[in-house]
């Protein structure tokens, strides 16, 4: 059953994070402004046309929705049998290749990202995939399953109405070709699992883009269905009404137990900012975070938990703050700078 891919485009994440946090990297948390400034285009959404021979059903969207203050990515898609929407992470400067995320772990790691689905009712499947700034020829994925979907993999089922924690190992992502064919070391096609090639150390850490893909069918593929000729297995006609949402995707090189929002960033803001520290990093008992502006802004620098509860604020005065650690819980931390008012740039602090 060949697949059709539908190409559309998406500004992938964030905030910039030093080599201090490169085991946690934000990737996509939803909202235009989620973008490092000089690297991301401003294009937004926009479709791109699909491989010779393939369609757009017009049926297909690709939104950024805001609820409660939240922004999120939504796909939608209905009545076509193995249709893809992707949704590209837009990490180049013009003129340039790929940048990469700045990950600095190994395969050994996981992609961790929130996810629903709209309800119980359709037959699909979410694909996460990354192409490497080493060589933009290749493409990375693995999938989600909605609910109800064929071959569902339990741990990566997606609930219908609620956000959903995934952690998905990057040994499971596998090199595929634009069908979404897998591929040998060598490059050819293979049906054999076996023969699936998963990134490398060097690969993951250069992963420069993102793609997220709704695939939407109109049948279930039943293997017990006796065909004319004799044969088992066939695609039953069902009736789908698709809808997708994820937000908050990181690379990772632990499993997060929650899923922590990434503070959206202003690009005036961020830009604004030549430099940021957080020392001594695990921290024990104090910590300073230190910000070099290009031009003078009021910062202030907020301390929150990976729930989202803030801890404390300090205003930054000549560019440094400090925070006391005595008290809290032995774990990870986000230290966001807001400048002006608006969040500009987040990162990661350990308190041990």
């Amino acid at each position: 059953m060949k697949k059709v891919l539908l190409s559309l485009s998406m500004l992938a994440a964030v905030m910039s994070a030093s080599a201090q946090t490169g085991l946690l990297i934000p990737v996509y948390g939803g909202g235009l402004n989620n973008t490092k400034d000089s690297v991301n285009s401003d294009a937004g959404f926009a479709t791109f046309l699909p491989p010779t021979g393939g369609s757009v059903p017009a049926s297909f969207t690709n939104n950024e929705v805001t609820v409660s203050g939240n922004t999120y990515l939504q796909l939608t898609g209905t009545g076509e049998y193995y249709i893809w929407g992707t949704t590209n992470g837009n990490f180049k400067a013009v003129g340039t290749g790929l940048n990469s995320f700045g990950y600095t772990g190994t395969n050994a790691g996981f992609v961790a990202l929130k996810a629903k689905a709209a309800s119980d009712k359709p037959l699909s499947k979410l694909q996460i995939s990354f192409v490497p700034a080493s060589d933009e020829t290749k493409t990375f994925s693995t999938d989600i399953h909605e609910i109800d979907a064929y071959q569902i993999e339990p741990e990566f089922e997606l609930e219908p109405g609620t956000w959903k924690s995934f952690n998905i190992p990057l040994t499971s992502f596998y090199l595929i070709n634009a069908d979404g064919d897998f591929l040998d070391a060598s490059g050819a096609v293979t049906t054999v699992p076996a023969n699936y090639v998963s990134p490398t150390d060097a690969q993951v850490r250069s992963f420069g883009q993102i793609n997220v893909v709704l695939n939407t069918q109109s049948c279930n593929y039943n293997p017990d269905h006796v065909n004319g000729d004799g044969t088992t297995g066939a695609c039953e006609p069902i009736d789908t009404d698709s809808d997708v949402s994820v937000d908050d995707i990181y690379i990772t090189q632990t499993k997060l137990t929650t899923i922590p929002p990434i503070a959206t960033s202003t690009k005036s803001a961020a830009a604004n900012i030549a430099s940021t520290k957080v020392y001594p990093n695990p921290a024990t008992g104090k910590f300073t975070a230190e910000v070099a502006l290009i031009n003078n802004s009021n910062v202030t620098v907020i301390l929150t938990d990976m729930m989202g509860k803030q801890i404390a604020t300090e205003v930054a005065a000549n560019g440094s703050a400090s925070f006391e650690t005595a008290g809290l819980a032995k774990g990870m931390y986000t230290v966001t700078y807001v400048l002006d008012g608006t969040p500009a740039k987040t990162e990661l602090v350990v308190v041990k």
